[in-house]
C-alpha cells in the first residue's frame, strides 16, 4: 500500500473521526453564535490533513510536497464525498482550498523531522525467497529408529522383573 494511502487511512481519519466529537461537544459548552460553526467544523479536517501529511512525510523522508498534498486530496475526497451524500447537494469546493496547504505544511514538517528513519520491511520477493529457502528445514522430520512403544514398555517390564 502507499505511504500516502495508509496515512490517509491509519492517521488522517481517525484524527479527523476523534476532533468530529470534540469539537462538538466544546461547541456546545461554549454555545457559539451559528456564524462560527463553518469555521470550527474545518478544524478536525484541518487537523486530520496535516496528520496524514505528517505521517506520509515521515515515512518517506523525501518529496513533502507531493507526501503531503496526496493524503489530503484523497481525505478531502472522502470527506466531500460523505458531504454529497450526507447533504443531498455539492458543497464544500472552498474547503479544498484550506485542506491542501495542510496538508503539504503536515508533509514537509513530517520530512523534516529528526526522527528516526523508520524501519523498512525487506521486499516481497526477498522475503519470499528467504522463506522458500527455510521452508525445507521448518518442514525436515529426521527419521529416527525407536522401537514401538509397545516393545519399550515391554523391556522396561521385564528389566524391572529381572
Amino acid at each position: 500500500m502507499r505511504d500516502w494511502i495508509r496515512a490517509c487511512l491509519l492517521t488522517g481519519l481517525p484524527v479527523t473521526l476523534l476532533g468530529f466529537p470534540a469539537l462538538a461537544g466544546m461547541l456546545t459548552v461554549f454555545d457559539l453564535p451559528l456564524r462560527y460553526y463553518p469555521a470550527a467544523a474545518a478544524l478536525p479536517l484541518l487537523t486530520g490533513c496535516f496528520a496524514a501529511g505528517y505521517s506520509a512525510g515521515k515515512r518517506r523522508r523525501r518529496g513533502g510536497i507531493v507526501c503531503g498534498s496526496m493524503p489530503a486530496l484523497l481525505l478531502s475526497a472522502v470527506w466531500y464525498a460523505a458531504a454529497c451524500v450526507l447533504a443531498g447537494r455539492l458543497r464544500m469546493p472552498w474547503l479544498l482550498t484550506v485542506l491542501l496547504p495542510a496538508g503539504i505544511c503536515g508533509g514537509i514538517c513530517g520530512v523534516n523531522t529528526k526522527l528516526p528513519e523508520p524501519r523498512r520491511r525487506p521486499h516481497r520477493l526477498i522475503a519470499a525467497r528467504e522463506r522458500a529457502v527455510l521452508r525445507p528445514m521448518l518442514l525436515h522430520r529426521p527419521k529416527q529408529n525407536l522401537p514401538a512403544p509397545s516393545e519399550g514398555f515391554e523391556s522396561c517390564n521385564d528389566a524391572q522383573q529381572q
